[in-house]
């Protein structure tokens, strides 16, 4: 993090207080957790979470904090990434880090999970090892248009790893694990590089065990040493009111078995196009042809709507390309509880292939029309 201000980062200023800067904090860990962010922002808050974490860590430390303010970034160089986040006081975050993952129980855990994605296996947050936090999965999810609008249940089946059954998730017939000496469990090694006289600290994969922390002598015959089983799963998933295309609904625990706990599934929902009806936000549009007849003495004309038919009123002397209002007739949306409005543009219908007496009865429309005061005008 050299050359950034950590100021900055939690959007504080120097003089801020030690209160101001657990609410700045706070609200900033709420926002970019990695395990509230969808898939593909996982990595982007995995890195601003990392950062905001660091910036809280040495401003909440007043002996870290008055270094800071003395050398900036670049005097913390030859300070122990360890020691910053130890000495942190992170107590007050229980509600944040539970809310999100599991919980952290101590300011050691807050350390491992943020900075080296520590605990059993490795890489959680920067380090992906095969003992992680279980993986997200996606699913996209097609629907048509009246299961959009009024929401629906849908069943889909998918596979996922879940904990193996023989081996209860330590991937050891046995159950006997040895940890690994030269990380001492971790799963990452810190490695120290001098630059003149500040000496940088950095973490990497555990080269001996890659990153798993310990050796697996006796696997599981069943997933031979992973801790995981592929399996088919088959759920219900509430859609509701009011969904459109690219709309996330989330089904915890339904992800990828990890040794921190299971994964999520985020099923993406893509509605089809209908070939009558057009959405705009929760209001339907459709075009009706409608009998000149009707639009010239008004009266009622049944239409589709997305629940059946409908009686919609025609006015007289309905101009083509009139927008005509139903109300209620909408989308249902169940999050905004709003329901919208469908409406129709009216397309008149002129007909073809008139017989003699048609073509009489209108010539004749057409004198009176002439000889009266709502002669047509065309300018």
């Amino acid at each position: 993090m050299s050359g950034k201000d950590y100021y900055e980062i939690l959007g504080v200023s120097k003089n801020t207080t030690k209160d101001d800067l657990k609410q700045a904090y706070r609200k900033l860990a709420m926002q970019y957790h990695p395990d509230k962010a969808p898939p593909d922002k996982k990595k982007e808050s995995e890195e601003k979470f990392k950062e905001i974490s660091e910036a809280y860590a040495v401003l909440s430390n007043d002996e870290k904090r008055s270094q800071y303010d003395k050398f900036g970034s670049a005097g913390m160089g030859n300070v122990n990434q360890e020691d910053i986040f130890r000495n942190a006081d992170f107590s007050d975050f229980q509600d944040v880090f539970s809310g999100y993952g599991g919980g952290f129980g101590s300011v050691d855990e807050i350390f491992k999970h943020v900075v080296f994605g520590g605990g059993r296996g490795g890489g959680r947050y920067g380090y992906e090892t095969q003992g992680d936090a279980g993986e997200n999965l996606e699913y996209t999810l097609s629907i048509n248009l009246k299961d959009a609008a009024f929401g629906t249940e849908k069943e889909i089946r998918f596979f996922h790893n879940v904990k193996c059954r023989a081996c209860n998730g330590s991937g050891s017939r046995d159950g006997r694990l040895i940890t690994c000496d030269k990380c001492h469990g971790r799963g990452v090694v810190q490695i120290h590089r001098r630059a003149g006289f500040i000496t940088f600290t950095s973490a990497q994969t555990c080269p001996k065990c890659h990153g798993q922390g310990n050796f697996n002598q006796n696997p599981c015959n069943v997933c031979h040493g992973t801790g995981r089983a592929k399996e088919e799963a088959n759920v219900k998933v509430r859609v509701p009111g009011g969904v459109n295309s690219e709309d996330n609904l989330k089904m915890t625990g339904q992800g990828n078995y990890g040794m921190d706990g299971q994964g999520d599934l985020y099923i993406k929902i893509s509605v089809m196009e209908d070939n009558f009806f057009k959405r705009k936000g929760d209001d339907i549009y459709c075009n009706v042809r409608i009998p000149f007849t009707l639009a010239i003495l008004g009266g009622k004309i049944d239409v589709p709507t997305l629940n059946g038919t409908a009686a919609l009123n025609i006015s007289e002397g309905t101009q083509p390309g009139t927008t005509l209002r139903m109300k209620g007739l909408g989308i249902h949306n169940e999050m905004r509880k709003h329901t919208g409005d469908q409406f129709v543009v009216a397309e008149i219908e002129i007909p073809k292939d008139l017989n003699e007496r048609q073509k009489k009865l209108l010539i004749d429309f057409d004198e009176e029309m002439k000889k009266s005061k709502s002669r047509f005008k065309f300018w």
